[in-house]
């Protein structure tokens, strides 16, 4: 979101995609997601307290049956405690910005649901980052013959240790709750309340030389479903999740 200053302006976020997932396994089903989003918005800012942002999404899908796959209007209010602390009322810094572990936030989510509005505070500085929010994916009016729809999560990354040697290390514990019911809709279908967390560590060294850093993390991950609803293999469930990275220059090598 936009500096402190307290000018209006014009902002924008554009994100290319090209994802191929044709694996032909039993994992994810093969397709391929290649285009664009564009996100432009205006804002004002009465004070340095206070900013608004007024703008539209749009997403094009290369090769798709419509010039744009998906047009929406987007809102903010964000509201600054200091230089660290944010709340965010509408249109949030959702999807990836959350920095969920690819287990609790699919990759393709980031492409496909964008979008999230709802309510959220977060924060980073040098001592590390935390986020808390709910995502209203879908609102019902009396009969409606579908159910309500929100997500709900947080992310807090505390910083525990930081050396002279560019070495730091994040405690970090994260979690999402998936929920589709509500009491006044005429769908028959079953209540899902879906649980997902982990908790585990992320250690980063800085370097000199033309690799950037190498960043290493660990987390145990767990699943359970607090519903009955029939509509999954499994009701609960854990593993391990571990990563290596380095950047190297401007690009980035996972392994």
């Amino acid at each position: 979101f936009p500096s402190h200053d307290s000018h209006p302006g014009f902002h924008i976020e554009a994100m290319p995609y090209m994802r191929n997932t044709e694996y032909f396994n039993d994992i994810e089903l093969g397709r391929t997601l290649f285009g664009y989003q564009l996100q432009p918005s205006v804002y004002i800012k009465p004070s340095h307290q206070y900013c608004l942002l007024f703008g539209v999404f749009a997403r094009n899908d290369f090769g798709g049956k419509r010039a744009f796959t998906q047009v929406l209007p987007t809102f903010t209010l964000q509201l600054n405690s200091g230089k660290h602390n944010h709340f965010l009322f509408g249109t949030l810094e959702g999807a990836l910005n959350h920095r969920l572990i690819e287990p609790l936030f699919d990759i393709n989510a980031g492409i496909e649901r964008r979008i999230e509005n709802g309510f959220q505070f977060n924060r980073e500085s040098e001592k590390g980052f935390y986020d808390v929010w709910i995502n209203w994916e879908q609102f019902i009016e009396r009969k409606d013959p579908f159910k309500e729809r929100f997500t709900t999560g947080f992310n807090l990354m505390p910083r525990l240790l930081q050396t002279s040697n560019h070495t730091e290390i994040y405690v970090s514990t994260q979690f999402n709750a998936h929920h589709k019911g509500g009491q006044i809709d005429s769908d028959t279908g079953n209540m899902e309340m879906v649980l997902n967390g982990a908790v585990g560590f992320l250690a980063k060294r800085k370097l000199a030389g033309s690799i950037k850093y190498i960043e290493g993390n660990f987390y145990w991950v767990g699943f359970a479903e607090q519903t009955q609803s029939g509509n999954y293999a499994y009701r609960n469930g854990n593993g391990i999740f571990a990563n290596l990275s380095a950047r190297i220059a401007d690009l980035t090598v996972i392994s």
